[in-house]
């Protein structure tokens, strides 16, 4: 990127605010939107996944991915900009008008996220199963979560135990979905749960992006 083969924009306030002709750059549907990094098989991070603005702008794919029913909807950002996992946040968020709410899980204590939750009347909470863990270890049964209609685990093995705290500690209303991916392509294929779903095999069905169907482990 450095040598001039692809246009770099800075997104730094300080630099913004003394470059205000950036705001005046061509941006074009080709023009690389975000870069993933992974360390694939060979254990050293590379950026190896640049995605077009285009491709990043297909609310069609971005919006079933991201569960996003109307701009009312309130997303939390709870991973890094700079794991897969978060495109689906960011973007979802972005391209149907709803909001995006951050949470600094290195800064905040856990303790708080749970009223965080209902403070910030979060629709839609999104995380790895590790932190979805954390968050019901602190919470005692007693919270509302009224607003919530989706939780979202993905990016580690989700459990059956993560299916019954799930039950436990939030609405009716609210669908549990596990996401399956990679950081090359994004989502593979996606399970949803409500509260009166049962598990009998070790395989369940999960829709695929396309729309067929395949089996993940459950």
């Amino acid at each position: 990127m450095s040598n001039g083969a692809f246009p770099v924009w800075p997104s730094r306030r300080s630099t913004l605010a003394s470059h205000p002709t950036i705001w005046a750059w061509p941006f074009h549907p080709e023009a690389i939107a975000y870069i993933l990094y992974t360390s694939g098989s060979t254990g050293k991070p590379k950026g190896g996944f640049p995605v077009s603005s285009q491709h990043a702008s297909r609310g069609d794919e971005v919006t079933p991915m991201a569960r996003i029913s109307c701009a009312a909807d309130r997303l939390t950002l709870l991973m890094s900009s700079s794991f897969g996992a978060s495109i689906s946040d960011i973007f979802g968020a972005l391209l149907n008008g709803a909001g995006l709410f951050p949470f600094n899980l290195k800064e905040e204590e856990l303790l708080h996220l749970g009223d965080w939750l209902n403070n910030e009347e979060i629709t839609v909470y999104h995380s790895v199963p590790t932190v979805f863990r954390h968050l019901v270890a602190t919470l005692k049964g007693t919270e509302q979560f009224s607003k919530l209609r989706l939780v979202k685990l993905g990016g580690e093995s989700v459990h059956r135990k993560d299916f019954e705290k799930f039950k436990r500690y939030f609405p009716p209303s609210c669908l549990f979905q596990v996401g399956f991916g990679a950081t090359e392509i994004n989502t593979i294929c996606q399970y949803f749960c409500d509260h009166q779903s049962t598990f009998e095999g070790y395989h369940r069905a999960c829709r695929l992006r396309d729309g067929r169907y395949g089996d993940i482990a459950a």
